[in-house]
């Protein structure tokens, strides 16, 4: 595999943070197989998304952490933009933990 430097993959790498489980998924199954950095960010993505959706059910339900939630998943989702955003600028950031099992997939 090659590295994703042609415009219209790093655009899918921005494309696969927006809707983390969703959108990362679209990009793996259609474009994994064409670069290593896009394939990593579709992984990334994923797991980055299923992390938040394990936040938010084990937090909505505690009665001061849940007035916090919607803020901290807004939180999330601009950092998982940034880092789509990194990725679409030809940096790749690596999330702690979840980073390093999407480089080994």
């Amino acid at each position: 595999m090659k590295s994703a430097k042609n415009n219209e993959d790093r655009a899918w790498i921005l494309f696969a943070y927006i809707i983390p489980i969703f959108t990362g998924l679209a990009v793996y199954l259609l474009f994994a197989h064409r670069s290593k950095e896009l394939r990593f960010h579709s992984v990334q993505s994923v797991l980055y998304g299923i992390a938040m959706l394990i936040v938010y059910s084990l937090f909505i339900w505690m009665p001061f952490f849940g007035f916090f939630i919607p803020f901290v998943m807004l939180f999330a989702w601009l950092y998982g933009m940034y880092i789509g955003y990194s990725g679409y600028l030809g940096s790749t950031l690596h999330i702690p933990v979840i980073g390093e099992i999407a480089k080994k997939a």
